[in-house]
């Protein structure tokens, strides 16, 4: 488990622990930061829609100043309100909050905020998502399962970009290397090698291969595809012909 070292107090509005809820990530706050901290009022909002308890790391604070939660619950929902407030009354803290008119106001503030896809995206740069591929699969997880409002234009600009290469079918074996569809070459390679439970010196062998071998197999590949298409061409003129 990884602690978040530069904030003291790490406050989560209800959307983060709710979507990742759903779909089976809420242990990353707890890789991520340790412990997380969500007001009364969050609370309640997420038994609306989950039966089970939180887990302990997440604990409920109150708001202690009353008048400014509801002054800020004239412009904000009750839950996002609280968040801000109890956020403001704990120097040095991380707000996770998703709505856009909320974060706006919590900057506002002065507040230093993230938001459930940066919690995803924190998560892949310290490891604790092991690819970018994995990041990309739990962002259609939250859009399609986590009810995480998120268009498609959306979606397409926060998720990872993958190099691709494609057509091809078998995965790393005994130093051996084709493609499969839809996985890069890194993702591949690296997941047979931990199911093959390969050593570090035998991996960086492997790796070395696939750099020396890898211009000559794509080159090979290309003047394939090149006489298949140049094959079918001449097909297509035949049957035009007849």
């Amino acid at each position: 488990m990884q602690k978040n070292s530069l904030f003291n107090v790490i406050i989560s509005d209800t959307t983060c622990v709710t979507s990742l809820s759903k779909i089976g990530k809420l242990y990353l706050l707890k890789e991520l930061y340790g412990k997380v901290f969500i007001t009364n009022e969050i609370f309640d909002e997420y038994k609306k829609e989950h039966e089970e308890n939180l887990p302990d790391w997440i604990e409920i604070k109150e708001v202690k100043d009353k008048n400014k939660l509801f002054e800020i619950n004239k412009e904000l929902h009750l839950g996002e309100s609280s968040a801000i407030a109890l956020a403001l009354e704990n120097k040095n803290s991380l707000l996770i909050v998703d709505d856009g008119k909320a974060r706006l106001y919590a900057t506002d503030q002065g507040l230093t905020i993230t938001g459930t896809i940066g919690v995803i995206k924190s998560a892949v740069e310290k490891g604790i998502i092991e690819s970018k591929e994995k990041a990309n699969e739990i962002f259609k997880e939250l859009k399609n399962k986590g009810n995480f409002r998120m268009s498609k234009e959306f979606y397409e600009k926060i998720k990872y970009p993958i190099n691709n290469i494609e057509n091809n079918h078998k995965i790393v074996n005994q130093n051996k290397i084709t493609l499969k569809n839809d996985k890069s070459l890194t993702y591949i390679v690296n997941s047979e090698l931990e199911l093959q439970k390969t050593t570090q010196p035998e991996k960086i062998a492997v790796w070395k291969k696939i750099f020396i071998d890898l211009p000559k197999y794509v080159c090979e590949k290309l003047i394939e595809v090149r006489k298949e298409i140049k094959n079918k061409n001449k097909n297509n003129e035949k049957g035009k012909g007849r």
